[in-house]
């Protein structure tokens, strides 16, 4: 009798094949699910961290009970607190949300898995499985869960988040999302922070890839122009 194994579902999906790869909405979202259950046979969800968040995040409507995500709020609130700067600021909270470190850890989980890793190595590749996935998680936001000073797992991160910020404790980042429509480019991804005081704060989603191929912002808004595009 056969067994479940998400390992094989994702290299159904994942064949080692030039020009195989025709990914919809749904797939993505079905790349994530299998890749989560794969993250929870293994028990590698920390050391996936920024891929086991993105996979929460696609499956849910709001991610409310993410310990990542608690810890990704706290670091936001940091930079919030001590960059003034709007381009510094951008890039800082970009780098805590890096689609190349998600990118880099598809790659890894795959190779340990005898997985076809062809998709996330070709700027195109990604471009399409990325346009899908980013779908999938746009208007959904990560948050705190209400009362979270007294939430058994929020709590302690919630509580060293204010002590940090003391005075200014009203700047506590709530709730992110991602969108689009920044500025005047209605398909380029920005993140939208839910600050304690009920202001907000908004910036661009920068592309911080190292890789030359990817790096480019051309890249990053050829990826973004597909978001709002039909779903296959």
């Amino acid at each position: 009798m056969s067994t479940y194994d998400p390992r094989q579902k994702l290299r159904d999906m994942f064949p080692d094949e030039p020009g195989r790869y025709k990914f919809s909405d749904n797939d993505a979202i079905a790349t994530m699910v299998f890749t989560r259950e794969l993250l929870e046979v293994g028990s590698a969800k920390d050391r996936f961290a920024v891929l086991n968040l993105f996979c929460n995040w696609t499956v849910h409507t709001e991610l409310e009970g993410s310990t990542t995500a608690y810890r990704l709020l706290a670091k936001i609130t940091e930079i919030v607190l001590e960059t003034d700067d709007p381009e510094a600021r951008a890039r800082l909270i970009s780098q805590e949300l890096s689609s190349a470190k998600l990118r880099q850890e598809f790659i890894e989980l795959h190779s340990e898995n005898h997985i076809s890793t062809l998709i996330f190595r070709s700027a195109a590749g990604w471009v399409m499985f990325g346009s899908h996935l980013f779908k999938a998680i746009l208007d959904k936001p990560l948050a705190f869960p209400p009362n979270p000073e007294t939430h058994p797992r929020a709590g302690p991160i919630y509580r060293e988040m204010v002590a940090k910020a003391k005075a200014m404790s009203s700047k506590a980042a709530m709730a992110l999302r991602l969108q689009t429509g920044y500025g005047d480019n209605p398909t380029r991804i920005h993140w939208l922070v839910d600050l304690a005081d009920g202001s907000q704060t908004v910036g661009p989603y920068k592309n911080l890839e190292q890789d030359p191929d990817f790096s480019n912002e051309s890249f990053w808004d050829g990826k973004v122009a597909m978001i709002r595009g039909p779903s296959d």
